[in-house]
C-alpha cells in the first residue's frame, strides 16, 4: 500500500504529465525542478494551484504562490500537507 505523501505525489505527477507538459513526459521525479527542466511555465504553475485548489478543497492565496512552494513535486506535496493540518 501506497503512503499518503507518494500517492499525493503521484497525483501530481500524473496531472503534470496529463494535462500541463505539452511533450511525452517518462518520469518526473519528485525532487526535480520543474520549471528549469521545462515542465512547467508561469501557466502551468496556475493550472496547478487551481488543481490543488479543487482536489484538495484548499484556498492558495496570493502570497502561497511562490516558486518556492511549486518549484518541484516534493514542494508541491509538502505544501499541500501544510494547509491540510
Amino acid at each position: 500500500m501506497l503512503s499518503p505523501k507518494i500517492l499525493e505525489y503521484k497525483v501530481i505527477i500524473d496531472f503534470i504529465k496529463d494535462e500541463i507538459s505539452n511533450e511525452q513526459v517518462n518520469d518526473i521525479k519528485v525532487d526535480e525542478n520543474l520549471f528549469e527542466a521545462g515542465l512547467v511555465d508561469s501557466m502551468g504553475m496556475m493550472r496547478i494551484i487551481r488543481f490543488i485548489e479543487k482536489s484538495y478543497n484548499i484556498d492558495v492565496p496570493f502570497e502561497d504562490m511562490t516558486f518556492e512552494n511549486f518549484v518541484t513535486v516534493e514542494n508541491i506535496g509538502n505544501y499541500i500537507s501544510s494547509k491540510l493540518v
